[in-house]
């Protein structure tokens, strides 16, 4: 039996496909993205982590109590599992700091996406969940970008200094 998501990627045809081998996840991939563009990503990709989880905490409010200890659980247990080490040592590793995050805006499409999530926050919870929709292929492709980045050496002149700084955490890819 083919799954709900299963049925909507054969409904979506090759959207899928350009969404989930976007050329930045390519070039991420294969050690040809700019480190500026990628320093710029982690900006943004902080920028917008942090308003998602303020949407999810205003949304889960509205939720089933079960419901919103579930999705609260899965959203906030990723820093148990190593994602904020992983996080911080990158920050480290390409001199981002809190500073520079706070002090980049938001680009167009951050905004009106987080936009777009906290007035479906503010109206209810299935508005929210299927704003948020979208986000989640996002976010497993945002996952996905980062073991990439475990995986594949940045320069082609050896390991970067974040795929070492990466890979120190135990983190090799095998």
């Amino acid at each position: 039996m083919v799954s709900t998501h299963g049925k909507l990627r054969e409904l979506v045809g090759d959207l899928w496909n350009k969404y989930t081998r976007h050329e930045f996840v390519e070039r991420l991939r294969n050690g040809s993205l700019p480190m500026d563009v990628f320093r710029y990503y982690l900006i943004q990709d902080t920028k917008y982590v942090r308003e998602m989880q303020k949407a999810v905490i205003e949304a889960a409010s509205k939720a089933p109590l079960n419901e919103a200890i579930d999705v609260l659980t899965a959203v906030f247990s990723n820093v148990e599992r190593g994602g904020a080490e992983v996080h911080e040592r990158l920050f480290r590793d390409l001199s981002i700091t809190e500073e520079e995050v706070n002090n980049t805006g938001f680009n167009l499409v951050n905004y009106a996406y987080i936009r777009h999530l906290h007035y479906y926050a503010s109206l209810g919870w299935p508005q929210f969940l299927a704003a948020w929709a979208p986000c989640m292929g996002g976010v497993t492709t945002r996952l996905v970008s980062m073991l990439l980045v475990l995986a594949t050496p940045y320069s082609m002149h050896g390991p970067s200094s974040t795929y070492r700084a990466i890979t120190g955490l135990g983190l090799r890819s095998s």
